[in-house]
């Protein structure tokens, strides 16, 4: 039982700050801004529904999307 409301409540996280990552991204784009938001958000989503379905492959969308946001922060 702890897993599962370990694994439910970390993909329900990263749902919800992923949702709001992808709107406020999707509502940047619409004023002419970088997309990068947009990308983060739905990368979390997938992350937090691959998580909640208990696929270790949430966990790899995760650090693939840690490892972007450190080289488009470096870049920028």
């Amino acid at each position: 039982m702890t897993e599962r409301l370990v694994r439910w409540t970390l993909g329900g996280l990263l749902l919800v700050v992923g949702l709001a990552l992808a709107a406020g991204g999707a509502w940047l784009i619409a004023l002419g801004g970088s997309a990068y938001y947009l990308i983060a958000g739905l990368l979390c989503v997938l992350s937090g529904a691959l998580i909640c379905r208990g696929r270790r492959a949430g966990l790899w969308v995760y650090a693939a999307t840690v490892a972007g946001t450190v080289l488009w922060a470096l870049w920028e």
